[in-house]
């Protein structure tokens, strides 16, 4: 029924924006990759984390980031991953002014609309 729906469409979202509010007032550090490495989401505490603006990061590469990886590594453990499989690994991040922080990285593969799509979730571990 037409109620139904809007009941339905109204939960959604809901549920989405408390799903935004979580992204971005996490103490954790987000981002998402495509399967490619690429990353399509970040929130505040990545940037702010690294000293980047938003618009510095999307669209870049995970390695570019992440000391501890390069584009082969990335690429290798993201196809080798199946669907909501979970992995934990240490990587090192390098912040604008060259400084760096030891992070864990908790990887989650997930399917956004018919695309894979992986949230790392990180922390300074320093």
């Amino acid at each position: 029924s037409n109620a139904e729906r809007k009941r339905r469409e109204k939960r959604l979202e809901e549920t989405s924006s408390r799903l935004e509010a979580l992204f971005e007032n996490s103490p954790d550090m987000i981002d998402v990759l495509d399967a490619d490495g690429t990353i399509c989401e970040v929130n505040q505490r990545f940037c702010a984390e690294l000293g980047y603006d938003e618009s510095e990061v999307l669209g870049r590469s995970i390695w570019e980031f992440d000391l501890m990886f390069d584009a082969e590594d990335v690429q290798t453990q993201l196809s080798g991953f199946s669907v909501d499989e979970r992995r934990k690994f240490e990587g090192l991040y390098e912040r604008r002014d060259g400084s760096t922080m030891s992070v864990e990285v908790h990887l989650l593969r997930f399917n956004l609309e018919g695309e894979d799509r992986f949230l790392a979730i990180s922390r300074d571990i320093t």
